[in-house]
């Protein structure tokens, strides 16, 4: 019980130092090589943790009115510092994703996919619009996310029928875009890069 009120003492009279300007200072001393030992466990990067301490330091100068309501100085110092080591990680965990995002949206195969995959759409609804009405609509409306059934209902033909016509229209698709597909896309690549 003794050693409980020696900490309490102490840690009293570590506020009452941090109130007076002048041994801000020992303060600083007294714990911060710790602290940053303690961050650089967590961030392992010494500048992010010199920062985080430095930042401790400054936030709790800032609110040194309201330290008569901290317990223990340093279990608030190292409480603080550990919050604030898992809000930069988080924050570089936000940062790292974004980053990846843009490295993949920036990167060479995902912009030359993109101008095929717009390429081979902009083909295929152009082959489509060969197509009869009926035919043109039931593929329309397949690559829209229906299914047959519901395609039967909207434009009040069997569900065979439109199996059918969509089965047939495929296979001419398929034949007919395969050649156009290749060449097209070979074409443009070679536009980009030319």
């Amino acid at each position: 019980m003794g050693h409980r009120m020696e900490i309490k003492d102490s840690d009293n009279k570590v506020i009452e130092l941090l109130k007076k300007e002048n041994d801000v200072h020992s303060i600083f001393r007294t714990f911060y090589s710790s602290l940053m030992s303690f961050s650089n466990r967590f961030v392992a990067n010494m500048a992010v943790s010199e920062d985080i301490v430095q930042d401790v330091f400054l936030s709790m100068w800032e609110n040194k009115e309201n330290l008569h309501s901290i317990n223990s100085v340093k279990s608030f110092l190292y409480a603080s510092v550990r919050n604030s080591c898992l809000n930069y990680l988080k924050h570089q965990k936000v940062e790292q994703k974004y980053i990846d995002n843009y490295e993949e949206i920036n990167s060479e195969h995902f912009f030359l996919n993109q101008i095929i995959e717009e390429e081979t759409d902009r083909l295929i609804y152009k082959a489509i619009g060969s197509f009869a009405p009926q035919t043109r609509k039931i593929l329309i409306y397949h690559l829209s996310g229906y299914s047959n059934s519901e395609i039967s209902i909207k434009l009040g033909i069997s569900a065979n029928t439109v199996k059918t016509l969509k089965s047939r229209a495929y296979k001419i698709l398929k034949s007919n875009l395969a050649v156009d597909l290749r060449s097209e896309n070979l074409r443009t690549i070679l536009s980009i890069f030319l």
